[in-house]
């Protein structure tokens, strides 16, 4: 049951089948096929890279963003990085879009910011942010964001998808 409640692994009540969920599939089979230990403090030390990872994508993507709205200086000193004050948002960034309504006020855009490598997109969704996609709807977007090393991300690949709750 506490497998199931973390989503790692799936039932169908259906068949009565347990599968383990395809998002954490290849890093299983990768522990379990390596049969090496790891220690508690190489794991703190994934963790954290993980950590600065994501948190110079979120950077990168406010850059990007800052850059998309230039034309609007106003909304570019507001974008925040909610990550910082808030993890369990369900977003990372709020932006807004760049074409206003009748009265030239922008509406707020809720970005989720996914770095993953740039071969092989992978990466963990997690049952909040699908929530808040839900609920944020068409001003909701995912961002993919291709990590190249050391501090640098391939924004000419980022794949930016709107509304993915939806789609």
């Amino acid at each position: 049951n506490l497998l199931i409640q973390i989503d790692l692994v799936k039932h169908d009540g259906l068949n009565n089948n347990y599968s383990i969920n395809k998002v954490y599939f290849d890093q299983i089979v990768d522990i379990t096929a390596s049969r090496k230990k790891l220690s508690l403090k190489r794991f703190k030390q994934i963790q954290k890279s993980k950590e600065i990872i994501g948190n110079n994508a979120e950077l990168a993507v406010i850059k990007y963003e800052k850059e998309r709205l230039k034309n609007f200086p106003k909304y570019v000193k507001k974008i925040d990085h909610i990550a910082k004050e808030n993890v369990a948002a369900g977003y990372d960034i709020i932006s807004f879009e760049g074409a206003g309504n009748d009265n030239g006020v922008l509406k707020k855009r809720y970005i989720e910011v996914k770095a993953s490598s740039r071969d092989v997109v992978h990466f963990y969704w997690s049952k909040n942010e699908m929530k808040a996609a839900k609920i944020y709807g068409d001003k909701y977007y995912l961002y993919l964001i291709p990590f190249l090393g050391k501090d640098e991300f391939d924004l000419d690949r980022m794949k930016i998808f709107q509304d993915p709750h939806k789609s």
